[in-house]
């Protein structure tokens, strides 16, 4: 067996094999998530962040100071990678095609 298999089977919980699942980055509050399986605004504002590496909008603001820039429509326009070195512009229109929708993930806070 691999040395690494045999040292994450030893792991306890409080090494981290497993604790604080469900959480965001820094210990932030649980999140519960779930595939999308429909197309709609919200996913499709998901898909674009996630696109670019983002989760949440929460964390896409806390990263750059800021809302990105949108369309009239509400549609995201413009956002910043995680790296902070390219820009990714979005059409007006619907991005998010059927073939994508399994690959969205929705997150929502879980109440404790």
């Amino acid at each position: 067996m691999p040395k690494s298999l045999r040292e994450s089977e030893e792991q306890t919980p409080e090494s981290g094999s497993g604790a604080g699942r469900g959480r965001g980055r820094g210990g932030g509050p649980r999140m519960k998530m779930v595939r999308a399986k429909k197309w709609s605004p919200e996913v499709e504002e998901a898909f674009r962040l996630q696109s670019v590496g983002y989760k949440t909008m929460e964390e896409y603001v806390e990263a750059n100071g800021g809302e990105p820039l949108r369309w009239e429509n509400g549609y995201i326009r413009k956002l910043v990678d995680r790296e902070g070195e390219s820009f990714t512009y979005w059409r007006k229109d619907r991005e998010c095609e059927d073939k994508y929708l399994h690959k969205v993930k929705l997150y929502t806070v879980v109440e404790p």
